[in-house]
């Protein structure tokens, strides 16, 4: 047996040309890679031998399962780290961090996690995890002083690289 899990029964004398049923049972977190030996067949977690006609030896191979763990940004920002990455049953992934682009902010991820940088832990299946951002806006304010009058929209909120509308200064 190679890796976590068992071989029930781990031992059996068999008369000659029976054959053997093993139960083959991976431990939480693994799966069965192979299995081998005795002229055998494997149908789901059952090993059937073939006929046993000498000593012969059954080998086992199981594995850690591994999970995709995959990172994206939206428009408006990149990410810093591995933005893909296999992870072991129920290890930690490695850190990574959503770093807007000019005029925009990070929002969150889609998970509704808001710190920029994260490290996932615990990982138990396939996940992908998108990083949010909205653009920025600002609010451009017009006024006139005394002697004259603004024509046009005084407040406006204008996103990150827009323009606001037309406004004019008009005198009294």
């Amino acid at each position: 047996i190679s890796g976590d899990g068992t071989v029930t029964p781990s031992q059996q004398e068999v008369v000659r040309s029976q054959q053997l049923s093993l139960v083959i049972t991976p431990a939480f977190g693994s799966h069965i890679v192979s299995v081998s030996g005795c002229n055998g067949t494997l149908n789901q977690n059952t090993y059937q031998t073939g006929a046993i006609t000498a000593h012969c030896q059954v080998s086992v191979q199981f594995s850690q399962l591994h999970y995709a763990l995959t990172y994206r940004a939206e428009q408006g920002g990149s990410l810093q780290g591995p933005a893909s990455q296999q992870v072991g049953h129920a290890q930690s992934g490695r850190a990574v961090t959503a770093v807007a682009a000019a005029g925009y902010q990070f929002a969150g991820w889609s998970d509704g996690s808001l710190a920029a940088s994260r490290t996932d832990s615990n990982v138990t299946a396939n996940v992908t995890f998108t990083a949010l951002f909205t653009v920025n806006r600002y609010t451009a304010n017009y006024s006139a002083n005394k002697g004259g009058s603004i024509h046009g929209l005084e407040s406006q909120n204008v996103a990150h690289g827009g323009n606001t509308t037309a406004v004019a200064a008009v005198p009294d």
